[in-house]
């Protein structure tokens, strides 16, 4: 796409869908991600216990350095957007 376009991924994702659906709390990065005041943490089972993971760990921004592998973080509100989109086979409202 990149090629074609001549965009990056993340532009076009912006551009072309978050933009769109007017997706307000989605993010395409980890340090966008980290700036958000209402956010999900990232949890781990540890020694039969569950705990949170530190945001410095440096674990979660290699995973988040894959954007269309998951990389994208969203709020519930804008995923049902999403949805919205998706059963409505390219239309929104």
């Amino acid at each position: 796409m990149e090629t074609k376009t001549k965009t990056s991924f993340k532009e076009l994702l912006q551009k072309r869908i978050l933009n769109p659906l007017n997706m307000k709390d989605t993010v395409l990065s980890f340090d966008e991600y980290l700036k958000k005041e209402n956010r999900a943490s990232f949890y781990s089972p540890v020694n039969n216990e569950i705990k949170k993971i530190p945001d410095e760990t440096p674990a979660l921004r290699i995973i988040n350095d894959y954007l269309p592998a998951g990389g994208v973080h969203s709020s519930v509100k804008d995923l049902a957007k999403w949805v919205q989109f998706q059963i409505g086979e390219g239309q929104f409202q």
